[in-house]
């Protein structure tokens, strides 16, 4: 019995899993210096508008980070797991199968 070979090619995804490990590293480790600097600014000349623009700005931007490593993750999860094509013909029904 012949094993049966996927007609899919490896999909070059930008956000792979080692990608997505290295920007959640990296995330974990610019909140504590966010953080610091939030505290460092707390006693300057800023007023408390500016800083709270300044805080949802690092938030946003750590969400959009943390939403494309995400969104990705799900989209190479799919394409590796859900989407399936035909790899094989039956030979008494016609009819392709997985």
């Amino acid at each position: 019995m012949s094993q049966a070979t996927s007609t899919l090619t490896p999909v070059m995804d930008p956000y792979g899993i080692p990608q997505a490990v290295k920007v959640l590293d990296s995330m974990s480790e610019e909140v504590p210096e966010a953080m610091m600097s939030m505290v460092d600014n707390f006693n300057g000349d800023e007023s408390d508008d500016e800083r709270e623009k300044k805080e949802m700005l690092q938030r946003t931007e750590c969400f959009n980070r943390l939403f494309v490593v995400a969104s990705s993750s799900v989209k190479l999860y799919y394409e590796k797991y859900i989407l399936k094509q035909p790899c094989m013909d039956s030979k008494q029904s016609g009819e392709a199968w997985i």
